[in-house]
């Protein structure tokens, strides 16, 4: 009886740690992405000025001297 109750939690615990390692094989494979994609625009940021006022204009509401901006929000409900 608690032969067969020890190899039960160890079944247990084995597809528990499984199933954990791959949440994380997940969660690293996105990570990963994100970073390529954040060191792509890392890249256009510092080699690129239309992309530095692209980011400044989109991130911080910042305008161009003969612009405008428009902020449209939507009504949730």
């Amino acid at each position: 009886m608690i032969f067969l109750q020890v190899e039960i939690n160890k079944q247990h615990i084995t597809l528990y740690i499984k199933n954990n390692v791959d949440d994380l094989k997940e969660q690293k494979d996105f990570y990963i992405s994100e970073i390529k994609s954040d060191s792509t625009e890392l890249s256009k940021l510092k080699n690129d000025s239309e992309e530095q006022e692209k980011f400044a204009r989109e991130k911080f509401l910042m305008k161009k001297d003969n612009g405008d901006i428009f902020i449209i929000k939507e009504k949730i409900e």
